[in-house]
C-alpha cells in the first residue's frame, strides 16, 4: 500500500475544517514550502469547483514539445512535425 503524498494528507485535513479556517491551516501545514503550498491551494480550489470528483491524483504540469521530422525524443523519432 502506498503512503499518501503530503499534498493529499494536507488537502484531506483541510477539507475536514470549516472553510474559514482552511487557508490558515494549509499555510501552517505546508511549513514554508511554497511549492507544496501552491499545489495544495490548487487542489483545494479544484475541489471547491467540483473538478476533483472521481480524480485520484492531480494532473502533472503541462509539457510543450516541438519536434520536426527526424528529431527524436527519448527513443521516439518523429516522421512528422509534432507539436504537443
Amino acid at each position: 500500500m502506498n503512503s499518501p503524498r503530503p499534498e493529499e494528507t494536507i488537502l484531506d485535513a483541510a477539507l475536514a475544517k470549516p472553510r474559514a479556517e482552511r487557508a490558515a491551516f494549509i499555510n501552517e501545514a505546508c511549513g514554508g514550502d511554497q511549492r507544496l503550498l501552491a499545489l495544495v491551494q490548487a487542489l483545494l480550489a479544484a475541489h471547491d469547483h467540483g473538478a476533483l470528483a472521481g480524480v485520484a491524483a492531480p494532473m502533472p504540469p503541462t509539457l510543450q514539445v516541438h519536434l520536426s521530422a527526424g528529431e527524436s525524443l527519448g527513443e521516439c523519432t518523429s516522421d512528422w512535425m509534432v507539436s504537443l
